[in-house]
């Protein structure tokens, strides 16, 4: 899971930043030593989510289309693959180890680890 990097004026509502601010830096409550937050907003996809389990590295979630604090409806998810297969060609897919599937360039597959990519082409 990549860390955050939505801005407080990019957030449907304060409320919604704090919490994806608090689970980016991992604050942890020091009577339960849970996380504080139990959203989290992943960059590289544009999906929020609300926690579901927690590994020792990673997290598990449920994405959601709604702001449960201000009820506004979320953008939807967006795949990089959708965009790398439309202007790449099908010969690039991100996942695969099938030897026959060409890699993008570092420089190509740098900006699709981001939110550089969708913010770029207006998505």
């Amino acid at each position: 899971m990549r860390g955050s990097m939505l801005k407080i004026k990019e957030a449907c509502c304060k409320r919604m930043w704090i919490e994806i601010d608090k689970f980016k830096k991992k604050e942890i409550s020091p009577k339960y030593g849970t996380y504080l937050s139990t959203i989290w907003y992943e960059e590289q996809t544009r999906t929020y989510h609300l926690l579901s389990m927690k590994f020792p590295d990673c997290c598990g979630g449920i994405p959601i289309a709604f702001c449960p604090f201000c009820g506004a409806k979320l953008p939807p998810p967006l795949d990089p693959e959708d965009t790398i297969m439309k202007e790449y060609g099908e010969d690039y897919v991100r996942y695969n180890f099938e030897p026959e599937y060409k890699s993008l360039p570092k420089k190509i597959r740098k900006e699709f680890d981001t939110d550089k990519w969708w913010k770029k082409r207006g998505l």
